[in-house]
């Protein structure tokens, strides 16, 4: 299978965090031929992962490790159950795309090579 030449539209349903990633890093997998059409169902649920972790944490800063429970007890922030779901389903499949450094140990990804249209001379 081919690798993808543009990334796809961004899906109607992303927003903040993962709208970011999903151009950001789509952007850069497309550059170095990683994806292609199989993937892009994967590449959606994996910023949309990004997007729930950093929601989380946004919360987790905003509102601290501990928050006052309804019978005025102090308990653990819940966003750090919905931090470590999406963390869990980011780290599971980031593997796939290569974009931690132990996950392209061994691997060669390397820049599609542009022919020389003579430009390179003069804009070089």
């Amino acid at each position: 299978m081919e690798p993808i030449k543009r990334l796809w539209p961004v899906p109607k349903n992303m927003e903040g965090y993962g709208l970011e990633f999903f151009k950001r890093t789509g952007k850069q997998l497309v550059s170095v031929g990683i994806l292609t059409d199989l993937d892009r169902d994967s590449f959606s649920a994996l910023a949309s992962a990004y997007n729930i972790m950093m929601v989380a944490q946004d919360s987790i800063n905003t509102l601290g490790a501990t928050v006052a429970g309804s019978q005025d007890e102090i308990k653990k922030n819940p966003s750090f159950t919905t931090y470590k779901m999406g963390a869990d389903i980011y780290h599971r499949l980031s593997k796939r795309f290569y974009l931690t450094p132990g996950d392209r140990a061994g691997v060669t990804i390397e820049k599609p090579t542009v022919k020389d249209n003579g430009k390179g001379k003069f804009f070089g």
